[in-house]
């Protein structure tokens, strides 16, 4: 499945010092995500993370979304500039963080 990681992302995975083996786990599972997988992630339960599902990690949240159930529940919330109707077959990366750290 495509990935879109956008800034927050890679800006986050710079600051926490991921080691490059985890970093690379990471990534390696977003890639061999099919649909059915995507879809079956738990959403937040509350506030804006709502709009974002979470992947655990090791100590790491991943906050990311599934363009095609996006699309039609959060796009007006998130407002993604490559947003299409057309490619919704992708997985979007916002951020990363410690577990223990919280939603800041």
């Amino acid at each position: 499945m495509q990935i879109e990681k956008l800034e927050t992302f890679d800006r986050n995975l710079k600051k926490l010092r991921i080691q490059e083996k985890i970093k690379k786990n990471i990534l390696s599972d977003f890639e061999q995500m099919d649909a059915t997988q995507a879809s079956q992630i738990p959403y937040f339960k509350v506030g804006f993370y709502k709009a974002f599902k979470k992947y655990q990690k090791g100590q790491y949240r991943i906050l990311f979304a599934y363009c095609k159930e996006c699309y039609s529940k959060y796009r007006h919330i998130l407002k993604c500039k490559f947003c299409s109707e057309t490619n919704l077959e992708r997985l979007v990366l916002y951020d990363i963080h410690n577990r223990s750290e919280g939603y800041d």
